[in-house]
């Protein structure tokens, strides 16, 4: 099993939501960069 390859069926989920239906690594680092700094700040704050 490779850690890091795509999941099969959550691929299948999420591609109908990115334009041609293929999902970027930069699209995706886009989307989680804002929960990633919210919990980073939580997380030195608290």
């Amino acid at each position: 099993v490779i850690a890091n390859a795509p999941n099969p069926a959550g691929v299948a989920l999420l591609k109908r939501g990115f334009a041609d239906e293929t999902i970027g690594a930069g699209g995706l680092l886009l989307g989680a960069l804002a929960p990633t700094l919210v919990a980073a700040v939580a997380f030195l704050v608290l």
